[in-house]
Parts: C-alpha cells; sequence; structure tokens
C-alpha cells in the first residue's frame, strides 16, 4: 500500500494487486490513529466476500465471488467498538457483462488495484450492540 496525506485529516490509499482491502484499510487507520472516518473508492478486485443482512434472522446471507470485477463504489465508516477499530463497508462491483453485484463487504482482493479517500473526523463516532437489530450500530 502506498499513501499521501491531502491534508491533516484526508489521506488517499493506492493499494496493490493481491492486497485484501478491509484488512489494509484496517491497518492503516490503526497505523495513522484514524478513530472515526468516512471513505469512499474505485479500483478492481479479483474476488470478493459480500454479505446481506436478514433483520428477521439476525444473519447474514453470504456470497464469494471470483472476478474479476471492476468496484463500481466502495463507501463505509470508521467507527470504534469497544477498544477496536472497525469499518463497515459497502461495495457494488461489476463483471465483464456489467451486471452489478452489491453488499456488505467482508473482503476483497486488489485486482490491478484499488484507490481509497479516506477522511479522518474530529470527532470519535462509537458503536454500540443493538438488541433489536442485531447490529453494531452508530452511537450517535
Amino acid at each position: 500500500m502506498k499513501y499521501k496525506s491531502l491534508s491533516k485529516d484526508r489521506y488517499i490509499l493506492r493499494l496493490e494487486k493481491d492486497e485484501e482491502i478491509v484488512n489494509s484499510i484496517l491497518n492503516f487507520c490503526t497505523s495513522m490513529t484514524i478513530k472515526s472516518g468516512y471513505l469512499s473508492g474505485i479500483g478492481a478486485i479479483q474476488s470478493a466476500d459480500l454479505a446481506l443482512y436478514k433483520l428477521e434472522s439476525k444473519e447474514y446471507s453470504k456470497k464469494h465471488l471470483e472476478g474479476p470485477f471492476e468496484i463500481v463504489k466502495l463507501s463505509g465508516f470508521i467507527a470504534m467498538l469497544e477498544k477496536d477499530i472497525k469499518t463497515h463497508l459497502h461495495i457494488a462491483i461489476s463483471d465483464h457483462e456489467m451486471k452489478v453485484f452489491g453488499g456488505h463487504l467482508d473482503s476483497a482482493v486488489v485486482g490491478a488495484t484499488c484507490e481509497i479517500l479516506i477522511e479522518k473526523f474530529d470527532v470519535e463516532l462509537s458503536r454500540y450492540a443493538d438488541a433489536e437489530i442485531g447490529l453494531n450500530l452508530l452511537d450517535i
């Protein structure tokens, strides 16, 4: 991974081929002490593990996809959960027929490149476990 600071609170990352996106973002945020923020990205991936949350059962249905795929849109939030930095990411990807797949991003492996803009927030966001919904919601 390579990165450049655009300002004291904004960074652009370029992930390399074969890097895993979610872990790379978490490692970067940990190393830069980014405890809350927003990110957006584009690029290309080899594979992805996506999920869809089912409120009725409070479980995720999961799907593994093998590419190549273009990242149409990667976005999400960075927030604290107890003492850990966590991401909540969603992704839309398209295949060679321009069919789009999307959902919650569990993991993805970079194909050619992935370019991500991270904006660090001045306030610390945290998440809490909501028993009724079954998810870790933003505490705002």
